[in-house]
């Protein structure tokens, strides 16, 4: 028999994706546009391909034409929302060609020169058309950027052979005619590598780029900057562990950032600068409090010593057109290159850094005969673990009234040895003005949690000897592989360090003569008790909850007695196909109702509620309507059952649940209920479900509505005795329930006879 296309093994998103050689994004915005429509599968919702789908698609040349189609208007300009896609499609040519972690940078790098040529091209018309004078156009005063004739992007959109050799020609002529601003920026880039790079690959990233105008009368810096940024938190996403090397999320940035307040001319500096997150984060921040103009005063400073995150950061603050940015490249800790005149270290207003957490191989003999004197009034780091290094340097480049907030792991705050001294040497200097634990997972690249250090050279009077200490842990929202701050949560830690208050359960200020009797250790848990306090009991009160409840028990035993004496058997029983009793009804979500998922022990359950957030798509248009008393059967398998859950919803309002789920409507509701029942038991599931499921691929559960109704069950066939049997059911399943509430006032009792006994008031 030949197989239906629901039968063949479905495909995920990231096998299609690789199918196609395209990034998830993009099938994501086809599923937008209807050109795939996927399923929706499991409790989440992940999308799954049909095969038939996928060979339509390859079949379709239309499609991939609508894929290199151009987003912009009849004026030629892209929106956000346009640009960002347009960027993210370039990734896509290279996607499979080259390692994930690398290809960013031939993105970053292409995209920087289009906008350079384009915005010379327009500096040049400009020109023109004032003066007349081509000579004077083509001034290099009149360009912020020299972009020479054979090396403008129409040179290399009309080479047809050795695009990539020409390329890196290209790239070594800007550099030599933009010294120094430019030095190093194209150094990691090789577009001659046949490897990676065959002709026809580099052709289609020039065409792409060539369907728009990226110059200033087309693309803003700051439109042009806020997709930069994106694509950077998208190649970290990308990247994975790889990600954090150069990425830090731009929420625990914006924490530092507001608690610290870059102030008008302000020096600020990074000293592990990524990608420069931290230094737009203060050009923003003062631009919204106090405009463009104070915003541009700021003195921004950064060293990073990897050449490809590097040119990252310079790109990053050309496109916002902060041209005066100081970044330079090299090893902060053994080659410092901020340095006044007398070769002593720079100092500044705001220090700001997530640097490399725990790193093993660093130049310990170097630092430990510092010359820079990082470490007068302190001990050495270990030579296994740069934390305090950093942490060192950093206080080295505080001036007088210097602020600085920088991330380290959690371990800092009681590892012992020279760490411990140093800790301690920090604290009786009272540089410590703030901890912040943060919640778990925020980075990328690992699942650990970290805090902020927050130091301060002048703290003000009512600060000094106190530090305060603030746990986040668990102020955030969980998103599929990372979790993320909230508005919500940075402005309750934001309020709490600005406040420089003690609030229960949260933030506690601490005299540093507490923290020198707890051994100059800074556990966040020492000192901000999270736990719960055991609210008050009414014994009385809970004494009365019990009896009723017992006697309802006692009531419902009863009534279970009469109705079982009083059922009679009003006809045969006989083995009934689902399809007889079961009708599938294909009502869809009205925009209304919430979406559900179904639970082996809660049956249907509110997404949010049952599992904390909501999986579904963004479009639940096509989400299945399910009334109360409706079967819904759950494809999905766990534990227990493994070809899907059947359970009737008890709930008593209209609910809407995946595609992907089968929704029935019982001829009556007494059916329902034995239906309900009798699929509770895992065993009459399984041997139901097992032999008509196929599973495919990642046991993706196969099987139509159709097939599922194919069955049968014993049942009765008179209607009177469903309801009698029905009505036992309702009782006993309201007697289970009682019983469980029954048990939680026993152990409530129990905990309350506990606590007082422990209190001394009962004796």
């Amino acid at each position: 028999m030949k197989k239906t296309s629901n039968e063949k093994a479905l495909l995920s998103i990231s096998e299609v994706s690789s199918i196609f050689g395209i990034h998830q994004d993009t099938l994501r915005n086809w599923e937008k546009k209807g050109l795939i429509t996927p399923l929706r599968v499991g409790p989440r919702g992940d999308r799954k391909y049909r095969p038939e789908d996928i060979e339509r698609i390859a079949n379709d040349k239309s499609i991939m034409k609508n894929f290199d189609a151009p987003l912009t208007d009849d004026t030629g300009k892209m929106n956000l929302t346009q640009l960002k896609q347009f960027l993210w499609r370039s990734a896509d040519i290279l996607r499979g060609k080259i390692d994930s972690s690398d290809y960013k940078k031939y993105i970053f790098g292409l995209l920087f020169y289009k906008r350079i040529s384009d915005s010379w091209d327009e500096e040049y018309k400009k020109v023109l058309e004032e003066y007349h004078d081509e000579e004077v156009a083509r001034s290099d005063h009149n360009h912020r950027f020299q972009v020479p004739k054979d090396c403008r992007w129409e040179v290399i959109q009309n080479q047809a052979e050795g695009i990539g050799h020409k390329l890196n020609e290209i790239f070594d002529k800007l550099t030599n005619a933009n010294s120094p601003k430019l030095d190093k920026i194209f150094d990691d880039l090789d577009f001659a590598n046949k490897d990676k790079f065959p002709n026809e690959t580099i052709q289609r990233l020039i065409n792409h780029f060539s369907q728009h105008n990226f110059g200033d009368n087309y693309i803003s810096s700051d439109l042009l900057g806020d997709a930069y940024e994106y694509l950077i938190e998208q190649f970290a996403a990308d990247a994975g562990k790889k990600g954090g090397e150069f990425y830090t999320p731009r929420e625990v940035e914006r924490v530092i950032i507001n608690i610290l307040k870059p102030h008008e001319k302000d020096h600020i500096y990074d000293m592990a600068v990524g990608s420069g997150g931290f230094l737009l984060e203060a050009y923003h921040h003062l631009k919204n409090e106090a405009g463009e103009k104070k915003a541009r005063s700021l003195y921004l400073y950064g060293q990073e010593i990897n050449i490809g995150t590097y040119a990252i950061a310079k790109i990053n603050m050309f496109l916002h057109g902060l041209d005066s940015a100081d970044i330079q490249r090299g090893d902060t800790l053994a080659d410092p290159k901020f340095l006044n005149p007398d070769g002593s270290l720079k100092t500044f207003d705001i220090c700001v850094a997530n640097p490399p957490y725990s790193i093993k191989e660093w130049d310990y003999e170097i630092f430990k005969s510092d010359k820079y004197k990082r470490l007068a009034g302190y001990d050495t780091p270990p030579d296994k673990n740069a934390d305090f290094a950093f942490l060192l340097h950093m206080v080295k480049s505080m001036n007088e009234n210097g602020r600085a907030g920088i991330v380290l792991p959690h371990a800092v705050l009681f590892r012992g040895g020279s760490e411990g001294r140093i800790r301690q040497q920090l604290i009786k200097s009272d540089l410590i003005e703030t901890i912040i634990g943060l919640p778990p997972k925020l980075f990328y690249g690992t699942k650990i949690s970290a805090i902020i250090l927050i130091l301060n050279k002048n703290k003000p009077i009512e600060r000094k000897g106190k530090v305060l200490i603030v746990n986040a842990e668990s102020e955030f929202v969980a998103e599929k592989k990372q979790n993320r701050l909230r508005k919500v949560d940075i402005e309750k830690i934001c309020s709490a360090v600005e406040a420089f208050k003690t609030s229960p359960r949260f933030s506690e200020v601490v005299d540093i003569k507490q923290i020198t009797n707890n051994d100059y250790f800074l556990n966040i848990d020492r000192y901000v008790d999270t736990s719960e306090k055991e609210s008050a009991v009414d014994l009385d009160e809970l004494e009365r909850e019990t009896t009723t409840i017992e006697q309802e028990i006692s009531q419902l035993r009863e009534n279970i007695k009469k109705l079982s004496k009083a059922i009679k058997t009003k006809g045969v029983w006989k083995n009934v196909l689902l399809k007889d009793i079961l009708m599938e009804h294909k009502e869809l979500s009205s925009g209304k109702e919430e979406v559900h998922s179904v639970s082996v022990k809660k049956g249907v359950v509110n997404q949010i509620e049952h599992l904390g957030r909501s999986y579904s798509a963004a479009d639940t248009s096509n989400y299945k309507l399910v009334k109360p008393g409706d079967i819904v059967y759950t494809k999905s398998p766990t534990g227990d059952f493994p070809y899907g859950i059947i359970k009737q919803s008890k709930i008593k309002t209209d609910a809407i649940v995946s595609p992907l789920y089968g929704v029935f409507a019982p001829i009556n509701k007494y059916i329902g209920t034995i239906l309900d029942a009798y699929f509770e038991s895992r065993v009459n599931t399984n041997n139901y479900l097992k032999p008509i499921v196929s599973k495919g691929a990642k046991n993706t559960i196969n099987i139509t509505n159709t097939v599922f109704l194919s069955k049968g069950i014993y049942l009765p066939i008179n209607v009177d005795e469903q309801r009698e049997i029905a009505e036992i059911l309702e009782i006993v399943s309201r007697e289970a329930y009682l019983y469980g509430i029954l048990a939680e006032k026993y152990s409530l009792r129990k905990r309350a006879l506990v606590q007082d006994l422990l209190n001394g008031k009962v004796r």
